[in-house]
């Protein structure tokens, strides 16, 4: 189905289409992901950390070896067949991989663009570069929507997560059954959240339609052809054995993981603005979803314009509400009545494929202001203000634009855009929007929640972080041109809003590529100094020595292939495997230290205590550790935390410092 009463719009050419999908993929891997995991990036853990043990290249114990040979998803399986069969470097495997992540968001978020049959053939285009290139998805509670900004096995169930939705709102449901037989291959948990929505949303959407057994058990076997590489070559992997580890008691387990990660399972411990934030995007996106701004002729016809048909808006707003009522229902069973099946299951992940959902009909509605003719200048300004304040904001969306936006698309459905009341409504709004925020450089610092350019850069721009010249001057540069030239010659080019919207996109694009590469080659000191320590204990140390490490400084085993202690980032695993609590936490009791201390402070001090707390140990602790746990023969430490290091140094840069636990004072 397309336009209602109209024809399928065109496409593009398949090889039109690939290639430019093929030429975003190279900006965005080149500009910030090129040679970047090897060299700077802890993040790769997941996988090379998998490579090498599953090589025999790492000694684990048995604590450690828990979570590298129970990793279930081919994301970890197929590089680590082609390292120990192919001798594939592993450099190599590690950007390849990034490369194919990105890829695959490409792919995903052309095909869902393009399943809402948009009249203009290049816009899918338009969505893919928005996608891969702004902020936009990476905000709210939706951490790993935004899958082309680090390497995780958790991007990989969200790019096939995006598939899954494309084939949904094409209405082709065996397609949809065979992504989530994909999506278990990548990762299970996403696939759950999957089977745990959708076939809901079908069976709402095609309640009345006499084909619904068969379209189940369509979707049903092209699903299990999916995951057939699951069933064949994950699934009879043997686990490690736990036979010794006692039973977990569960409430302590669940206060545990709520100390440790409230920003994946505890929504209320989430900031408001986190949730504000969600509500924009929401609406927005419902309203793009509906038409709002038109596809056609504008606003100022709504009459003649072009809108999606019927069946695009119903299996969006189905597929929506259902991702909102499962994650209400994952709230109660998580906050209010815990249920650890359910906290276990990890719901809260949904709101990233909720995410790539909105994210396009968001876009739409940047789109039909900026090109549509018939939109004022005060709509195209707010429209070109968003879409370049979001290539560069922080994990958050402009407040005030939107808000100002979604005021506009009000007083336009209501039937009165240009009447008396409407332009003092758009005055009055628009004063309040830019004075009321002054109030807070009258107040009092120790009153408010957050420096003043904090807020004006929330509010503004979408940014957690302090206002930057140069961010304003991209914004006020973008809303003259999206605003202003179309206004200067619309009578004489009637297609001037497409072609400036065209000529934004790019140039965006260029910039944001141009920050990235920037601040990739950059090579940040600090990281750069870890990963010597990770080459020193490489290069130095037994296969067999095990680190003892500042909690915080995750990924230390990745490249020193030794390892490590504990790590703050293990207490994770305990909510998939609960049988991890004893050995955890008796490890984080070694370290001295407690659940009660973590307990009063907030999610975002709780780190910063943690490290604080390691960098104060005394030796004789640290003696005991080694004594207690024999292959614990090192301690890291971060230089700006400790004055005076009690224990014999062996590797030291300006960052970190490595010390010898000595046999000898045992």
């Amino acid at each position: 189905m397309s336009i209602e009463g109209a024809p399928n719009p065109p496409a593009l050419p398949f090889r039109r289409a690939a290639l430019l999908l093929l030429c975003l993929t190279a900006v965005s891997y080149f500009s910030q992901q090129g040679d970047f995991y090897l060299k700077q990036s802890a993040t790769v853990e997941e996988v090379l950390l998998k490579v090498y043990f599953d090589a025999g290249e790492i000694s684990l114990d048995h604590y450690s070896e828990g979570f590298f040979s129970n990793w279930p998803t081919f994301y970890a399986l197929l590089p680590s067949w082609l390292y120990r069969t192919c001798h594939v470097d592993p450099n190599i495997l590690m950007e390849s991989m990034g490369f194919l992540l990105i890829l695959l968001s490409v792919c995903g978020i052309y095909a869902l663009a393009r399943a809402w049959k948009h009249p203009d053939p290049w816009l899918p285009v338009l969505a893919a570069a928005y996608f891969v290139f702004s902020d936009a998805a990476m905000s709210g509670p939706a951490y790993h929507a935004q899958t082309t900004r680090s390497l995780l096995v958790a991007y990989y169930g969200v790019a096939c997560s995006m598939l899954t939705l494309a084939a949904l709102m094409a209405g082709r449901y065996p397609w949809a059954g065979f992504c989530i037989g994909l999506t278990l291959c990548a990762h299970p948990g996403y696939a759950a959240v999957s089977l745990a929505v959708i076939p809901l949303a079908v069976l709402w959407k095609e309640k009345s339609n006499p084909n619904l057994a068969r379209i189940f058990w369509t979707s049903f076997l092209a699903g299990l052809v999916g995951s057939l590489p699951y069933l064949i070559f994950i699934l009879p992997t043997p686990m490690g054995s736990y036979a010794n580890w006692g039973a977990a008691p569960i409430d302590q387990v669940i206060e545990m993981l709520k100390i440790r990660e409230p920003h994946h399972s505890y929504p209320s411990e989430w900031h408001p603005s986190r949730y504000l934030v969600f509500l924009l995007l929401l609406a927005m996106s419902w309203a793009g979803a509906g038409g709002a701004g038109t596809w056609g002729r504008g606003a100022a016809d709504p009459a003649g314009a072009q809108r999606p048909d019927a069946d695009r808006q119903k299996i969006f707003r189905v597929l929506a509400v259902t991702y909102l009522v499962f994650l209400s229902a994952a709230f109660v069973f998580v906050e209010i009545f815990p249920v650890f099946a359910v906290i276990k299951f990890g719901p809260f992940r949904a709101f990233s494929p909720l995410t790539v959902l909105l994210i396009v009909p968001f876009f739409f509605v940047l789109y039909a202001f900026i090109v549509n003719p018939g939109s004022g200048i005060y709509t195209r300004g707010l429209a070109a203000w968003i879409l370049c304040a979001t290539f560069f904001s922080q994990d958050a969306l402009p407040v005030i634009p939107i808000g100002l936006i979604l005021v506009e698309l009000y007083l336009t459905r209501s039937g009165h855009p240009s009447n008396a009341a409407a332009r003092g409504w758009r005055i009055g709004l628009s004063l309040v929007a830019f004075v009321l925020p002054l109030a807070a450089v009258a107040l009092p610092a120790d009153r408010l929640p957050f420096p003043v350019s904090r807020i004006f850069s929330f509010l503004y721009l979408g940014s957690y972080l302090p206002l930057e010249p140069w961010q304003i001057g991209v914004v006020v540069f973008g809303m003259a041109a999206g605003a202003g030239i179309p206004e200067l010659i619309r009578n004489d080019l009637p297609g001037a809003g497409r072609m400036i919207l065209v000529g934004l996109m790019v140039g965006l694009c260029l910039a944001k590529s141009a920050e990235q590469c920037t601040g990739r080659l950059a090579r940040d000191e600090k990281i750069q100094a870890f990963r010597d320590v990770q080459d020193w204990a490489y290069r130095s140390t037994p296969k067999d020595a095990e680190f003892l490490v500042d909690p915080l400084l995750v990924g230390f085993r990745t490249h020193a292939r030794r390892d490590v202690f504990f790590e703050w980032a293990d207490v994770s695993f305990m909510r998939m495997n609960p049988f991890l609590y004893e050995e955890i936490m008796n490890r984080f009791e070694a370290l001295t230290l407690t659940i009660s201390e973590f307990k009063p402070r907030t999610a975002s001090k709780r780190a910063a205590h943690l490290s604080a707390r390691f960098s104060d140990l005394p030796p004789e602790t640290i003696r005991r550790i080694g004594k207690t746990y024999p292959r614990v023969a090192y301690a890291v430490y971060q230089n700006s935390l400790k004055q005076r290091f009690e224990l014999p140094i062996v590797f030291q840069n300006r960052f970190y410092t490595i010390c010898k636990i000595d046999p000898a004072h045992y």
